[in-house]
């Protein structure tokens, strides 16, 4: 957990917090409970109508963890223990984030 919650919060630190509420790219509310597209050049997630061409899944439960990463609960996150799958799915999107930001490769995310 702590490789996905330093990726995050290093990112949240740097002014790029993601954007979950409401799609990047039609501002419309998206629910909760369901499964969503990232867009890295948008910085958040998107609704089911304007992500369709976008690459990163973004499930709702890696939504909620990221919720409580940008919100600074690092500590909360990393006590409730979060299931394996949804910390691969946000470090994968993790290295995806600083690597676009940053325009270049982490050399040492296969290591993460």
């Amino acid at each position: 957990a702590v490789p996905a919650a330093s990726l995050w919060r290093l990112l949240c630190l740097s002014g790029l917090d993601p954007v979950l509420e409401r799609c990047v790219r039609c501002d419309e509310p998206v629910g909760a409970g369901v499964e969503l597209r990232f867009d890295l050049d948008g910085g958040g997630v998107c609704c089911g109508r304007c992500g369709r061409d976008v690459r990163w899944r973004c499930s709702p439960e890696a939504r909620a963890v990221l919720a409580e990463l940008a919100a600074g609960r690092v500590r909360r996150v990393l006590e409730a223990g979060v299931a394996p799958a949804v910390l691969g799915e946000l470090e994968r999107l993790g290295v995806a984030a600083v690597e676009h930001h940053a325009e270049r490769r982490l050399r040492a995310a296969a290591l993460l």
